[in-house]
């Protein structure tokens, strides 16, 4: 089955503006997600890293070595 004439214009126009936007490499994208995860985490827990490490399912020491990591935890 094809699509009319507009919904084919409207698939067309959304990966137009798709192959414009020049996404962020991987490494980047997911750095700025695991940041922002890292300080949601730690702010529903009231900062508590404990609590905050088991909703997010790793050790506490990991989540500790993240937060350092991206700078959200000062040494």
């Amino acid at each position: 089955l094809t699509k009319d004439p507009f919904s084919q214009l409207v698939e067309l126009r959304s990966r137009v503006a798709r192959a414009i936007k020049s996404p962020s490499p991987l490494a980047a994208a997911r750095q700025q997600f695991d940041r922002e995860y890292l300080r949601d985490a730690l702010a529903a827990a009231h900062g508590k890293i404990k609590k905050a490490a088991v909703t997010a399912g790793i050790h506490p020491k990991s989540f500790e070595r993240l937060l350092r990591r991206y700078g959200i935890l000062q040494p």
